[in-house]
């Protein structure tokens, strides 16, 4: 089943519509996004045999569009909704510029940078302008920092 998350403009109108959807969808879709005021989703599913992310208007009439040309997975949605954001096969992070208005919604994909592996949850956020990234990747353990935990750190000080 479908699960929707992310942040919603209207969480009620967005939670009726994804009561619905559950409903409805039994496909082996997931990271699905929604577009901030609820007409779009962005989804990833292995349908054709490789992850690859598309994008439908969301419970209303119009097929479903492709937006990774060569798979892609974990799709997030700039704040405004014109600029989505994936992996790409290779761990490339990839932009796609986005019209929702038009018949075929996708722009051409554009390279950012090379995210690499990234852990498997809550793999990278987005800054609501586009800009920014903030990758959640694997820590190598022979290069790791120590963390040191001081207890009771206040009967050292000094009365």
């Amino acid at each position: 089943m479908c699960a929707i998350f992310g942040r919603f403009r209207d969480a009620s109108v967005c939670a009726s519509r994804v009561k619905r959807l559950r409903r409805t969808r039994s496909t082996g879709c997931r990271a699905t996004r929604m577009e901030t005021r609820c007409q779009w989703i962005a989804y990833t599913t292995d349908e054709t045999g490789q992850p690859n992310v598309y994008v439908q208007p969301f419970l209303r009439a119009g097929g479903k569009h492709r937006i990774s040309p060569n798979g892609g997975r974990n799709p997030r949605w700039r704040a405004d909704g014109r600029e989505l954001f994936y992996l790409d096969a290779t761990g490339t992070m990839t932009a796609v510029p986005i019209d929702l208005t038009a018949s075929s919604p996708a722009g051409l994909a554009k390279t950012l940078f090379p995210a690499g592996a990234v852990s498997i949850h809550n793999m990278y956020a987005v800054s609501r302008d586009g800009q920014r990234f903030l990758v959640n990747k694997p820590q190598n353990a022979a290069t790791a920092t120590p963390l040191t935990v001081i207890v009771n750190w206040t009967s050292t000080l000094q009365k």
